[in-house]
């Protein structure tokens, strides 16, 4: 297998598919759709351009960059058939292996751009085919295929005025994506937000959360080391009551986002409803495999993506959100 070309960023479309995306566009109007085969126009549509299809998301990879020990951010500026995405929501990212499709769930961290673009941060498992075909073998130039963005763990509307934010490992990234849109848009919400990793070095984002709060005084950034010596002012140890006493005053009074493993949540929850706190968090686990493997896309595939928000991303009455 050829060696993974470098990072960088993508240099720009060929001319000719900047010419033939105007006419796909046009043939792909909903007046049109019903006479077309989707599979015929996507054969004929690649041969102009890698990323011009009917109706499927494909997304060009423009800049590939270091977050952390084991973890890469990987730029996308999907085709215009994607419909945009809200902080926090999910997107399937499918990729072919050996010809066969596998697929993945990732939120974006960035925030909702007008330029379009998509970040997906992406955490390498030992064991992880994708995530390692992704840091290995991906390069920038590459297309991926995304589905439409899903998920209802959103910052809450209107925004209020306190919120806490927990965030386990690469559970950061939809929280990281609702941080960047409330601070890109100067909201002024007093935020808590606690990150917890396994040592310093698996800290996702670290040396932007130390810039951004010292720029946004109503960013309060707390961070814990969870098999690492603790440096002082940190948290040392898993999320804990004692923990809560430490960074925050008034937990009763804040809205409270959490992602991380299930058993960041399962604490999180165990202790508002110990203590009686009138409002329960709002949360999604980093589910353990959440993959489909497929030779050939069937086209359930959509509807997959919608069954595994409803298991994770729902509200619930007295434990996290699944």
């Amino acid at each position: 297998m050829p060696p993974r070309r470098t990072h960088g960023t993508a240099a720009n479309p060929s001319p000719l598919a900047s010419f033939a995306a105007p006419l796909t566009r046009l043939l792909a109007a909903p007046v049109l759709r019903p006479f077309l085969d989707e599979h015929v126009f996507d054969f004929y549509a690649s041969q102009l351009g890698a990323q011009l299809s009917l109706n499927r998301v494909l997304a060009r990879v423009e800049a590939i960059r270091p977050e952390a020990r084991h973890v890469l951010s990987f730029v996308l500026r999907p085709n215009p058939n994607w419909q945009g995405f809200r902080a926090g929501q999910h997107v399937q990212l499918t990729v072919e292996i050996d010809g066969v499709r596998h697929t993945r769930v990732y939120s974006p961290s960035n925030a909702p751009a007008a330029g379009g673009t998509v970040t997906l941060t992406v955490k390498r498992h030992p064991e992880g085919r994708v995530s390692g075909y992704l840091h290995e073998r991906v390069a920038v130039g590459d297309i991926v295929e995304l589905s439409q963005a899903f998920g209802d763990f959103v910052l809450p509307d209107p925004v209020p005025a306190k919120l806490l934010m927990i965030a386990g490992g690469s559970g950061i990234t939809p929280l990281m994506a609702m941080l960047r849109d409330l601070l890109v848009h100067g909201i002024d919400t007093d935020i808590v937000f606690a990150h917890y990793a396994h040592t310093h070095r698996d800290l996702i984002f670290a040396d932007e959360l130390v810039r951004l709060g010292k720029r946004h005084p109503n960013l309060h950034l707390h961070f814990g080391v969870t098999a690492a010596s603790a440096l002082p002012g940190e948290l040392s140890g898993r999320f804990s009551g004692e923990h809560l006493d430490r960074i925050v005053s008034d937990p009763a009074e804040r809205r409270t986002l959490v992602c991380g493993p299930r058993g960041l949540l399962d604490t999180v929850n165990a202790l508002w409803e110990d203590r009686g706190y009138p409002e329960s968090p709002r949360g999604v686990a980093i589910p353990a495999s959440p993959c489909w493997c497929r030779r050939r896309p069937p086209d359930s595939d959509r509807g997959a993506g919608a069954a595994w928000a409803s298991a994770t991303a729902a509200p619930a009455a007295s434990r996290a959100a699944r």
